[in-house]
């Protein structure tokens, strides 16, 4: 399970962590990036011509760290969604799957962290996705849902 962090739950140290939160119904990486503001209406985005909620989007609760991801990078999903369907490796991720792995790898990319910070976690959670496969939808969270655009060129 991805922890609140993005690292494993033990310390290592050999004192006792805090139990961990119960996992998310199912196993779902959980987002970890804090959210500075409280939507006060419910936002959607457009993919393939159909409005979601952030709630719609990932299948599930969308938590202020969930809304805080949806509210900075939704408006790139459908992007991303299609472009992750040109690699075969990963048109057979459904599309709410594809939504959380995609803001997962945007915040890891946000934190400065690179490709194994995000395989490991995400294989803990999803262990039938080859890390090949992983790899792929990172590249292209990175080229399609938060890259970071610099004047006239987007840099990922």
């Amino acid at each position: 399970m991805v922890s609140a962090c993005g690292n494993n739950t033990a310390t290592g140290t050999g004192q006792s962590a805090a139990p961990p939160a119960a996992p998310p119904a199912a196993q779902e990486p959980t987002s970890t990036v804090p959210s500075t503001a409280t939507p006060t209406t419910k936002q959607t985005v457009s993919v393939y011509g159909q409005q979601y909620t952030c709630d719609q989007l990932i299948g599930g609760t969308c938590d202020s760290n969930y809304q805080y991801d949806f509210n900075k990078w939704g408006d790139k999903m459908q992007s991303f969604i299609m472009a992750s369907n040109d690699y075969s490796s990963l048109a057979h991720i459904e599309q709410q799957a594809k939504a959380r792995l995609g803001f997962f790898a945007c915040e890891i990319i946000e934190r400065g962290q690179g490709i194994d910070s995000y395989v490991k976690p995400v294989q803990n959670d999803y262990p039938e996705i080859p890390a090949s496969n992983l790899t792929d939808m990172f590249n292209v969270a990175q080229q399609r849902l938060c890259a970071v655009k610099y004047g006239d060129r987007v840099v990922p």
